[in-house]
């Protein structure tokens, strides 16, 4: 049929070569999220500060008042 038998080493193995790849794609994505999540909040609490900015992470119909130009 083409298939064998494997000791449970090789499948650990194999398992874990299998997994790397997705589990790396998983923790560049995660990474790429926190980073865009602590900038938001920076620029958040800092709008004064960053008013072009603010415009990337806040539409400008949730702002309570215009930012300065």
């Amino acid at each position: 049929m083409g298939w064998a038998l494997l000791k449970l080493s090789g499948s650990e193995r194999n398992m874990r070569e299998e997994l790397k790849t997705p589990l790396i794609i998983f923790g560049v994505i995660a990474l790429l999220w926190a980073v865009y999540v602590a900038v938001s909040v920076y620029v958040m609490c800092n709008a004064e500060k960053y008013p072009r900015l603010i415009r990337v992470f806040v539409k400008l119909g949730y702002l309570t008042r215009p930012p300065h130009k």
